[in-house]
């Protein structure tokens, strides 16, 4: 990890970088400066400069007060449609890429998300999922398990000095330059601010379809 992590471009703001801070979050009795510039959402898109990865955004999404409370990894595939030139017709709303999920929480599943033509003379585009569901994990303690590693002795939980030291290298520059950064607003329980669209163009909260329990989004 360490390897990859020293491949890792540091981002800058704006340009790899939006945040957030929901509506009536000054409100909060706990936050004593009402004019505070606290970030409760981040959007940070990163670039690994390897042969294998060059050039393909990584997107790290997380925030507060969200539309939904998930730990997930979305693989979204390339567009074949522009490299083999294909001109079948596609509904607008069915414009999205297909997608390789992999939900940690809540749900524990992975699911592939594909856009295919529907049955019979029509040449329309629909969306399709194949889910392979895992055991539930609602109840599941995260810290209890690092505490339970931690007595065992099981290092794979955590991560290394040298692994740290390299992240905060990466960051460090970042967190400088956001110091006095005022976030934009987004209202609870959206997707977050509509400008970091900036970092993912066809980012899109609304659900788009619901397979065996879990539930695909189109946000990452």
């Amino acid at each position: 990890k360490v390897k990859v992590l020293d491949k890792i471009r540091p981002p800058s703001f704006p340009d790899d970088c939006v945040l957030g801070q929901y509506e009536g979050y000054s409100e909060d009795p706990t936050v004593t400066n009402k004019d505070t510039v606290t970030p409760t959402y981040a959007a940070v898109r990163l670039y690994v400069d390897n042969d294998r990865w060059r050039d393909v955004p990584f997107i790290l999404v997380a925030g507060k007060a969200l539309d939904d409370s998930r730990v997930e990894v979305r693989l979204a595939l390339r567009d074949g449609r522009k490299r083999c030139g294909a001109t079948t017709r596609v509904k607008p709303r069915m414009e999205k890429k297909n997608e390789l999920v992999i939900r940690i929480q809540p749900h524990r599943c992975i699911y592939l998300t594909t856009n295919i033509k529907g049955a019979g003379y029509d040449d329309t585009i629909t969306e399709n999922a194949m889910v392979l569901k895992g055991v539930s994990n609602e109840k599941d303690d995260a810290y209890g398990k690092l505490v339970l590693d931690a007595l065992r002795g099981r290092a794979l939980s955590f991560v290394r000095d040298d692994e740290l030291r390299k992240s905060w290298e990466i960051f460090t520059p970042l967190l400088k330059q956001i110091e006095a950064v005022r976030p934009y607003p987004y209202k609870i329980g959206s997707c977050g601010p509509s400008e970091a669209a900036i970092l993912v163009p066809d980012i899109n909260c609304k659900a788009r379809s619901s397979y065996s329990g879990a539930t695909t989004f189109s946000k990452l």
